[in-house]
């Protein structure tokens, strides 16, 4: 695969409104798939893709809380900044425990 697929999968996760909205309704608390469905008004098995998605690019964290019936889930993000010009797409990830992601990418390498 080329150089920079994960990056691109991001954009591409980045940029879908409801993978924002499941991180704008963590932020502030975690919430089980069932609560982030209702919340956001689409159904569980659609919701627990995009959690899955989200959790593999580490957008979210699962939390498995002693007793608990449901694994909950919550933004592990701080910003996320995309850019886009002349000269191709960029990305900046900055996640809760201070990591950060950042890549450009020319059109070219966008394509291939």
């Amino acid at each position: 695969m080329n150089e920079g697929w994960r990056e691109l999968r991001l954009m591409r996760l980045v940029i879908d409104p409801e993978v924002r909205e499941v991180l704008r309704v963590t932020s502030s608390s975690p919430l089980s798939i069932a609560s982030i469905a209702d919340r956001l008004g689409i159904g569980e098995s659609k919701t627990y893709r995009l959690v899955r998605k989200m959790s593999r690019h580490e957008m979210l964290r699962k939390m498995e809380p002693a007793g608990a019936r449901a694994a909950l889930y919550a933004a592990n993000v701080m910003v996320v900044d995309m850019s886009l010009g002349n000269d191709g797409l960029g990305i900046v990830v900055e996640y809760l425990d201070g990591r950060k992601v950042a890549k450009r990418m020319t059109q070219r390498q966008c394509t291939n």
